[in-house]
C-alpha cells in the first residue's frame, strides 16, 4: 500500500511539474482573473419599448430609461452618469449619396449623484431621452438623415477615485442584453411617421420570374397585396394569371410584369400593406407614392408573407 501511495503522490508531483512547465498564460486563470479591474456598472431596469425617432416629429420623440448602479459599496461610489450620441447613417452610401455618418461623440446629457434615488438597494435614476437633443448636441442636419438611420447612445459612469466605466472597459457578460441588460448603449432608429397618408394615386409594379402570374385565386394561396385603410375599406391587387382565374381584379400581363395604380383619398390615417404570399421566391414588386419616389420594393427571392414596410421617409 505505501508503494502505491508513493507511485500516486510521485505522478502528482510530476503533473504539477509539467503545469508549471507550460505557459501560465495558457492555464492559469487565477492569474488572469487577478489582473481585471473591478470598479462599477449601470444596469438597465426598463425602458420604452419604442425607441424610435420621428424624422417628422423629433421634438416629441423621445424614450424613458430607468437605470441601477451597482459597485462594492451598495452603488454610492458613482458620482456621475454621462450620455453621449454619435449619428450612424445606415443608407448605402455611393457617389450622389455620400455616408454622412458623425462618429465624433457629443455629450447629451450629465446627471450627478444627487439625481439618483437611493433606497433600500442600489440607488437608481429615472431619465427621458430625447432625439431633438442628441440632435442638437451633435449639430446634425436632419436633411442627411432618412429612414433606418440610427442615433447611438454610450453611456459613461465616473467612481469617487476618478475611474471610468463604459462599454470599452466593461466585460462581455455586463456588455450584453442578458442579466446585467447594461445601460452604457442604446440605439434609437429613425423612423417617418405621419398624421396622414399621402393622398393620390400609388402605383405598384409586378414582377413574376416563372412567368405564370401571382396565383391569385384562394385555391393557390392567393398572393394579392391588400391594404387596409383607416376608413375600413380594403384595396386588393395582384398580377394575373395567364392560366387561373383570379378571385378579385387583377393586373392583365403575359405573366411576369405588370403595373397597377390604387388611389388613396384625403384624410387617410393609416394604411396596412400586406402581402399574404405564396410562391415566394417567384414575387417582386416595388411601390411608388404619389411624389413618384420608391418607397418600398421586394427583390425576387426576398419576398415573404406579412406587412409590408413603406418607408415615409421617401415619401
Amino acid at each position: 500500500m505505501k508503494n502505491k501511495i508513493n507511485k500516486i503522490a510521485l505522478s502528482a508531483f510530476v503533473a504539477i511539474g509539467l503545469l508549471n512547465s507550460c505557459d501560465t498564460e495558457n492555464i492559469n486563470p487565477l492569474q488572469v482573473a487577478a489582473s481585471e479591474e473591478f470598479g462599477a456598472y449601470a444596469r438597465v431596469l426598463t425602458i420604452s419599448e419604442d425607441t424610435n425617432a420621428n424624422i417628422t416629429n423629433v421634438a416629441n420623440s423621445s424614450f424613458d430609461v430607468s437605470i441601477e448602479f451597482v459597485d462594492s459599496e451598495g452603488g454610492t461610489l458613482v458620482t456621475d452618469y454621462k450620455l453621449y450620441a454619435t449619428f450612424r447613417d445606415q443608407t448605402i452610401a455611393d457617389e450622389d449619396d455620400p455616408d454622412s455618418s458623425i462618429s465624433t461623440e457629443a455629450l447629451v446629457y450629465s446627471f450627478d449623484s444627487s439625481s439618483f434615488t437611493y433606497g433600500d438597494s442600489y440607488p437608481t435614476f429615472d431619465f427621458t431621452v430625447n432625439a431633438e437633443d442628441a440632435i442638437a448636441a451633435l449639430g446634425l442636419d436632419l436633411a442627411v438623415a432618412e429612414g433606418g438611420d440610427a442615433l447611438n447612445y454610450r453611456g459613461e459612469i465616473t467612481l469617487s477615485d476618478g475611474r471610468i466605466f463604459t462599454t470599452t472597459n466593461s466585460g462581455d457578460s455586463i456588455n450584453s442584453e442578458l442579466f446585467y441588460n447594461d445601460a452604457f448603449s442604446f440605439s434609437s432608429q429613425f423612423v417617418c411617421i405621419l398624421d396622414e397618408i399621402p393622398a393620390g394615386d400609388w402605383v405598384i409594379d409586378m414582377h413574376d420570374s416563372y412567368g405564370d402570374g401571382w396565383q391569385t385565386d384562394d385555391a393557390n394561396g392567393g398572393s394579392g397585396i391588400t391594404v387596409t385603410l383607416s376608413d375600413g375599406s380594403v384595396i386588393e391587387f395582384g398580377l394575373c394569371s395567364p392560366y387561373l382565374a383570379s378571385d378579385f381584379d387583377c393586373t392583365v400581363s403575359d405573366g411576369s410584369n405588370g403595373s397597377t395604380t390604387i388611389t388613396i383619398p384625403e384624410g387617410i390615417t393609416s394604411a396596412v400593406w400586406n402581402f399574404p404570399g405564396d410562391n415566394w421566391s417567384e414575387i417582386s414588386f416595388e411601390i411608388y407614392a404619389p411624389s413618384g419616389n420608391l418607397v418600398s420594393a421586394s427583390a425576387t427571392g426576398a419576398s415573404s408573407a406579412g406587412a409590408i414596410t413603406i418607408n415615409y421617409c421617401q415619401e
